[in-house]
């Protein structure tokens, strides 16, 4: 046999194409065995035979951790600031710190000491008059949780 016809012999039927080699089916070769088990790119297989999960890719936000809420000391401070000639606010700020709802304390207070009250920014609050002696008593009568030592005087401040 010459060199040509051993090729033509060898090579699978369809022509001598080199890509109908992958066209036809020849059946199972020898030396394996059948099922193939088959590994895909995305899963990781370990020593055990198991496969681990990999990390998200894309999209969601996962699990978001929370953070621990650190120990911010409860301090709440008090002062009086001028308003006009003779009239004042009294200024209280650190109300947030106990754990206590600015919005319900201004009308508690607005009720109590029959004047105007407000939430003017994120941890301060502002009641109309000269109300500073008589929060010393009131704060810790409606708000257990704290203590009148906790409640510092700053005495007269510019707003």
């Amino acid at each position: 046999m010459s060199d040509d016809e051993k090729a033509a012999a060898e090579a699978p039927s369809g022509g001598g194409d080199p890509e109908s080699k992958w066209l036809t089916f020849e059946g199972p070769k020898p030396g394996f065995n059948y099922p193939l088990k088959v590994i895909y790119c995305d899963e990781e297989s370990t020593d055990t035979g198991t496969t681990a999960k990999k990390a998200q890719k894309r999209g969601g936000r996962g699990v978001i951790k929370t953070k621990k809420k650190q120990e911010i000391e409860q301090r709440i401070c008090v002062s009086r600031a001028p308003r006009g000639k003779r009239k004042f606010v009294t200024v209280v700020t650190g109300l947030t710190t106990c754990g206590i709802d600015l919005k319900v304390a201004s009308k508690y207070f607005a009720s109590k000491f029959s004047c105007g009250s407000s939430v003017t920014g994120e941890d301060e609050l502002v009641i109309q008059g000269d109300v500073k002696d008589d929060l010393f008593d009131v704060i810790p009568e409606k708000w257990p949780q704290i203590d009148e030592d906790n409640i510092d005087d700053l005495g007269d401040q510019k707003r």
